[in-house]
């Protein structure tokens, strides 16, 4: 973290601030069920047996959502950047085919805060009673996976009403040659196939549409087809 953001030096034998904000958001993530007070107890087992806690105990929970809101989410976007990287190696099951690493794009959508900040941020989906919105407030999200590790490689969000095929085109700047990217239907669309395929990957992408209303050519489908038996 203190490679990739301008932290000011602690004092010897202490930890940046910065550092202890996101270990901490980062066991939200991990121990998503638990209660902050719970998540800081799992962070800190491991320290209090070996006696390296000395009088140090678990702060108020108050404290604790101060110090998230006071990291952001610039600190954690830098640290997903430097290390979202391929994890699977030729030994990891389902990891690799015929000698091209195997990754897959898809999409999904998770209920945040019902705060104002995110209601105009992200927005509410529809629904066909009474207001005609749904309860909380939504986020989506489409990322770029490892298919052997489930390691998430590339992410992009936005607003429950920006579509999966704007985010998911964004993508393609982690692709590279010898990838065998996958997608489920509802993707196929040259725009998209030509921006994954600029990179150097192989797509592998299911169709549900007849290719004259995708505006993929047969030949398009066919040659991967080939390829394939």
């Amino acid at each position: 973290m203190q490679e990739h953001l301008p932290v000011q030096a602690p004092p010897r034998g202490r930890i940046p601030q910065i550092d202890h904000d996101s270990i901490r958001t980062l066991g939200l993530a991990l121990f998503s069920p638990a209660p902050y007070l719970e998540v800081m107890r799992h962070l800190v087992a491991g320290l209090r047996g070996l006696g390296l806690l000395g009088k140090w105990h678990v702060p108020a929970k108050s404290s604790l959502f101060r110090a998230r809101q006071r990291l952001g989410f610039e600190p954690l976007q830098v640290l997903f950047a430097a290390t979202a990287k391929p994890m699977a190696n030729e030994s990891t099951p389902g990891a690799f085919w015929r000698g091209l690493r195997l990754l897959a794009v898809d999409g999904t959508c998770w209920d945040v805060a019902d705060t104002e900040a995110n209601q105009a941020a992200f927005g509410r989906p529809g629904n066909g009673r009474g207001t005609r919105r749904s309860a909380f407030v939504q986020v989506r999200m489409a990322a770029l996976v490892e298919v052997g590790s489930h390691a998430v490689l590339d992410a992009e969000l936005a607003g429950c009403r920006t579509g999966e095929v704007t985010l998911v085109g964004r993508l393609p700047r982690s692709c590279d040659a010898g990838q065998l990217v996958l997608a489920d239907r509802g993707f196929l669309g040259v725009p998209l196939w030509r921006a994954f395929t600029a990179t150097g990957a192989d797509l592998l992408w299911r169709v549900t549409q007849l290719p004259c209303t995708t505006g993929v050519a047969p030949d398009m489908i066919t040659s991967t087809a080939s390829e394939l038996r």
